[in-house]
């Protein structure tokens, strides 16, 4: 990370930006796709003023894939266009979508899902951009649902523009996409897979609760988004998506990222002026997660993708297990409300502190806690 600021540092001088300004510093090998230093500077800019374009967002998919980074053995994450080419959203203000003609999608629709792979993929993904905003949805068959990651905060905005009228399009949008799946591999070739019926789905989307931006930084945490999405929660805490992260740890990140990937058709000896200097030792520069090569092993006792992701507050998780479990702080609190969660059927649990120390306790030969109250204290705690 020292060596990706230090990058950032570099071109964002003025040095850095009289070598590097109108200079291919990025070609993809992938399509026809090219990024000048001037073009990373408006979008990496440090502060709220850099909006993230396609170019980049497909330079850092791309190099994931290669990579097989962050579970993208699980994702199909589609190009940025994808669904402003094939499902007709529109990027300008007033948004919405245009006329669908299946026919015309579908002659592109083969070049933009090459190599992904859809029907074998557990997380379709597909970046949506309209009304100068980029949200994230999700065809998640693990759980059979439309997510959709929005990081925007619809509360500091008008009455008018919600979450549910920017997103209104969205069963429509889903209807065209399996369309285009059916005509392209056929109805039985679906079946055959288990594809989840899309169009039923799609009237019920899941609006999932995720970290929120504080300017105009949408792409960016769609992009995190696209990483740290495991179908059922982000594997990163909200901490991590601090705003201070954006400009200290993701611009740096996305910029080494795309300039010293392996996708990136400049080489290194052809870079201009002094940014080849922090080439690293290997472009193998993520570190593969021990814990995916137990993936399948994993995979046959649970539904779910595992993902290894530091806990970073192991000491005073401990110390504050030991106090719930003190004689001390039981007698004072034994019978008091410690734990209380609405759950999405509209009930709720809750507990005492009697009841935590039972439920995550050292377990004695006789318990009052009925096993199905222990699976749903477990069950809520994984929806939070």
């Amino acid at each position: 990370m020292n060596k990706a600021r230090a990058l950032h540092e570099c071109l964002f001088s003025k040095e850095g930006q009289d070598e590097c300004g109108d200079v291919n510093v990025y070609i993809s090998s992938k399509r026809p796709d090219w990024i000048t230093g001037k073009q990373i500077m408006e979008q990496l800019q440090k502060g709220d003023d850099g909006q993230m374009e396609g170019s980049i967002t497909n330079a850092l998919f791309e190099e994931w894939i290669v990579q097989q980074q962050y579970n993208t053995t699980d994702k199909a994450i589609l190009p940025v266009e994808f669904a402003n080419i094939e499902l007709g959203v529109k990027i300008g203000e007033k948004g919405r979508l245009a006329e669908f003609n299946e026919d015309e999608a579908l002659k592109q629709f083969a070049p933009l899902v090459t190599g992904k792979e859809l029907l074998k993929k557990k997380l379709i993904m597909i970046p949506h951009n309209t009304d100068k905003h980029y949200t994230l949805y999700v065809l998640n068959k693990y759980t059979s649902s439309i997510d959709i990651l929005d990081s925007l905060n619809y509360r500091n905005r008008d009455r008018k523009n919600t979450w549910k009228t920017h997103h209104k399009d969205h069963p429509e949008l889903i209807k065209r996409m399996r369309a285009l799946m059916k005509k392209h591999y056929g109805e039985a070739e679906l079946r055959a897979n288990g594809e989840p019926n899309w169009s039923r789905i799609s009237e019920t989307p899941n609006r999932v609760c995720v970290p929120k931006q504080q300017g105009t930084q949408c792409g960016h945490f769609m992009v995190q988004f696209a990483k740290y999405w495991n179908d059922i929660d982000l594997i990163k805490d909200d901490e991590d998506f601090d705003q201070r992260n954006v400009d200290a740890k993701w611009k740096p990140e996305f910029l080494f990222t795309a300039i010293f990937g392996e996708t990136n058709q400049v080489k290194c000896e052809d870079l201009p002026g002094r940014i080849k200097e922090f080439k690293p030792e290997t472009s193998k520069f993520f570190y593969t997660n021990k814990d995916e090569t137990k993936r399948d092993k994993r995979r046959s006792s649970s539904p779910y993708p595992k993902h290894s992701h530091y806990f970073q507050h192991t000491t005073e998780a401990s110390n504050l297990f030991h106090l719930v479990m003190s004689d001390s702080w039981q007698e004072e609190y034994k019978n008091k409300t410690i734990f209380r969660r609405i759950r999405r059927d509209s009930e709720s649990t809750q507990l005492t502190g009697a009841q935590l120390k039972e439920v995550f306790g050292p377990r004695p030969a006789q318990t009052n806690i009925p096993h199905h109250m222990e699976k749903r204290v477990l069950d809520d705690i994984a929806e939070i």
